[in-house]
């Protein structure tokens, strides 16, 4: 079996070789050490859509992952002869504002990286192609059934086929005995009464003529025999009466493509095409006596459903449907680059500027030389993403989502089960309310789930321990005790973003007792705004440990032109030198990328 590399190579060296496919790669799991949220991680698209299934179904899979259609070009990937580093521009359709919302969440995406990988429409996965034929095994006829007579023998691979490839096999008589000479194969056609098309590619092995029947699914066969002399001629007569069409074609080489069209009949006989050897004596017997090793070549059977008397173009099956060269291993190298900066946005599309990965990767600012030290951007206004206002203290943890309590007024719990049986409540139950009250076997038993009944009401719940319960009440704040650090928090009645916490469990769980410290003030908030904590941050589980806390402080933080701290707004300016953005965003990555040739992307200065 060939490398996938060497499956490329011969590929693209044919002289009519299958089309190459951009697919391109966002990833994001460069930013995580700055945004630990950021879901997903990978974002796919390709520029077209899937020409197998038309504009309505426009994704590509490759390697079982789905690469979305959208608009989308890079350009300047070249190396040039002078030996300039290449710094290729991406453009990509932004008419859902999808890549707005990443600017305005990850810092122009600056560090995130761009994959573009390179493959061919041949080696996608299966999933992207419609299959026509209804036949499995379309070149490998040494795996289809012998006739009843078993008078004919297969040589797999015997000779160069229609395409170039040497797959075609050989079909000859095995013996003189007056018999049919040939192999047939069984299909599926759920729909009754439609046109049924079955085609091979035949050439002379020693018989000049070759025969295909139908079987349809009332039992009742039809064909006809065609010559494989000159331009290449159909029987006048048929055998059977179900004909609709015929046709012969010759493709160069000795080669011809044979059809037949039928009815598909209703019934329950399973159809099947058929193919022989013909001494064209007679057309409506294919049985004779044999020659020891006359026959035909065959290749490339085909049975499909047809609108039309002529079939269509060839499409090669494996044994299983779908596409049988798909190899999510044969591709080009990838090209890998870093996006350095966004340069422009317009209605419907955003460009980015791109750097090689290995011309930046492990380089830190200021060792690398910047170009200019002046930032064009305008202080505070998008896409310059410093805020004045961050946060400084938050109030201690409150109940999340769950809160609340219920009594049980008929329950039960089987033996040895984490089934509760709810027949009375007052009250309304939720996920994550923890059992109390006499009986209770084991502590910090809580419900995960409800299997039936009404919601928060009678019913079957899951918990997550054995025990035997009277009532249910409030959860505690987490599953585990311990330090939780770089905790983010998604504001629920403001706008603030970027604040990381430092949350501790005491060893006795409880929303009271979790003291919080700020860790990262981030920016744009205000006194009051309340803010939610995702709970499988804190150890417990997400929705259920969700936590509340609220902002109690915040501070104005201001800077003159030379990075010193000032105490009003009126005073607070920006320099336009790496020395301004730095004093403000901290020894992180600046998330600015406004300082030409800088190469900011995702390490600290």
């Amino acid at each position: 079996m060939a490398s996938p590399q060497n499956s490329i190579l011969e590929e693209v060296y044919k002289y009519n070789p299958s089309s190459v496919v951009e697919l391109f790669q966002l990833e994001l799991s460069p930013l995580q050490s700055y945004y630990p949220t950021i879901n997903p991680i990978v974002y796919r698209f390709h520029n077209g859509y899937n020409e197998n299934y038309g504009t309505t179904s426009p994704n590509v899979e490759w390697n079982s992952a789905k690469f979305t259609g959208r608009p989308i070009q890079m350009e300047g990937v070249q190396f040039s002869s002078s030996g300039e580093i290449p710094r290729p521009t991406l453009t990509v359709a932004n008419h859902d504002l999808l890549f707005t919302q990443l600017n305005k969440a990850y810092a122009n995406l600056v560090g995130a990286k761009i994959r573009r990988i390179r493959t061919l429409v041949k080696f996608l996965d299966s999933a992207n192609f419609k299959t026509r034929n209804l036949l499995i095994n379309t070149e490998a006829f040494d795996t289809w059934t012998q006739d009843v007579d078993a008078n004919t023998t297969v040589t797999s691979n015997a000779t160069t086929a229609p395409n170039g490839s040497l797959t075609a096999d050989k079909l000859f008589e095995g013996t003189v005995t007056a018999s049919n000479h040939g192999v047939t194969k069984d299909f599926t056609v759920t729909a009754s009464n439609v046109n049924v098309c079955c085609s091979v590619y035949v050439k002379d092995a020693g018989r000049t003529s070759a025969a295909i029947r139908f079987r349809n699914k009332a039992n009742s066969v039809s064909g006809k025999t065609f010559s494989l002399v000159d331009m290449g001629t159909v029987s006048s007569t048929s055998f059977g009466t179900g004909i609709l069409g015929s046709g012969i074609q010759s493709v160069g080489n000795g080669w011809y493509r044979c059809w037949i069209v039928c009815s598909s009949g209703t019934g329950a006989t399973t159809p099947q095409i058929q193919i022989y050897t013909d001494n064209n004596t007679d057309a409506t017997s294919v049985s004779y006596a044999g020659t020891v090793n006359s026959g035909i070549f065959v290749w490339g059977a085909q049975a499909e459903i047809v609108t039309n008397l002529t079939p269509t173009l060839y499409q090669a099956v494996g044994a299983t449907a779908g596409n049988p060269t798909a190899d999510p291993n044969a591709k080009f190298p990838d090209d890998v680059y870093v996006i350095d900066r966004m340069s422009e946005e317009v209605p419907g599309q955003i460009t980015y500027e791109l750097a090689p990965a290995w011309d930046v990767e492990g380089v830190q600012l200021p060792r690398r030389q910047v170009v200019a030290n002046i930032c064009p951007w305008v202080y505070k206004e998008d896409p310059c993403s410093w805020k004045t206002v961050g946060v400084t203290s938050v109030s201690s943890p409150t109940s999340g989502t769950v809160g609340g309590s219920a009594t049980l007024t008929s329950a039960a719990i089987s033996p040895n089960s984490t089934t509760l049986r709810v027949n009375g409540v007052t009250g309304t139950i939720k996920l994550g309310m923890n059992i109390t009250g006499p009986g209770v076997s084991n502590p910090s038993t809580r419900i995960v789930s409800q299997v039936s009944g009404t919601g928060g009401g009678i019913g079957n719940y899951t918990l997550n321990k054995i025990a035997n319960a009277l009532s249910i009440a409030s959860p505690n704040l987490a599953t585990s005790s311990g330090t939780y650090t770089k905790v983010p928090v998604k504001s629920t009645t403001g706008s603030g973003s970027g604040a990381l916490l430092t949350i501790t469990i005491p060893a006795s769980p409880s929303y009271g007792d979790a003291t919080v410290r700020v860790s990262n003030p981030g920016g744009n908030y205000a006194v009051s705004e309340v803010l939610t904590i995702d709970g499988s941050y804190v150890g417990g589980s997400p929705i259920t440990n969700d936590l509340t806390v609220t902002v109690t402080a915040v501070t104005n933080q201001f800077f003159d032109e030379y990075g010193s701290p000032v105490p009003i707004l009126a005073r607070d300016r920006c320099g336009k030198t790496l020395t301004s953005c730095r004093v403000r965003f901290g020894p992180r990555a600046l998330p600015f990328g406004g300082f030409p040739s800088a190469g900011l992307y995702g390490k600290p200065i």
